[in-house]
């Protein structure tokens, strides 16, 4: 659902809508294609998955609202690197305070990018930024699931070559 918000883009200072769904809020800027996170959603955002809904609100603010006109959508991936490239201070839609930059670490996120975040209310994302870092993360949850598979596929098999040890102690099954 998209209504009107109070808050104004830190980037160009046009209203922002609000886009909300059960486990998702963003206020997005029709003008830039940025979005502005608060700190609550936000560490949802980061740390857990994210229903279909809110996959399909991120996907679109790559396209902004419709009849709006694609951005340059920056890559996303291990290799990508979102230029910082500042057009002067931004301040918080809540407080006006200066939102300081900060950067992701890709160990941990998947992707390093700038993000301009205020410490009480929350973080800032320019245009396809917000869908880079949730590819990335993505990318690592998938990466997480496969090697919790192969590690339990490693003491499946290591269980099955302990019974075979135990119920066949020679070196052979057989005893040959």
């Amino acid at each position: 659902m998209l209504e009107g918000s109070e808050l104004r883009c830190p980037r160009c200072r046009v209203e922002l809508y609000a886009a909300r769904i059960p486990d998702l809020e963003i206020h997005a800027c029709g003008t830039c294609y940025g979005a502005w996170v608060d700190s609550r959603w936000c560490q949802r955002l980061l740390a857990m998955p994210l229903s279909d809904a809110a996959r399909a609100l991120i996907g679109r603010l790559r396209t902004g609202p419709p009849g709006g006109s694609p951005p340059e959508a920056p890559a996303a991936g291990p290799a990508f690197r979102a230029a910082a490239a500042p057009t002067g201070a931004l301040a918080c839609p809540h407080c006006e305070a200066e939102l300081a930059g900060t950067t992701t670490d890709e160990r941990r996120h998947g992707v390093r990018m700038r993000l301009d975040v205020c410490g009480v209310h929350g973080t800032w994302f320019d245009a396809g930024e917000l869908h880079a870092l949730r590819r990335a993360l993505s990318v690592r949850e998938a990466q997480g699931i496969a090697r919790a598979v192969h590690d339990a596929e490693a003491r499946h098999e290591a269980a099955r070559a302990e019974l075979l040890a135990q119920l066949f102690p020679t070196r052979t099954p057989f005893g040959r």
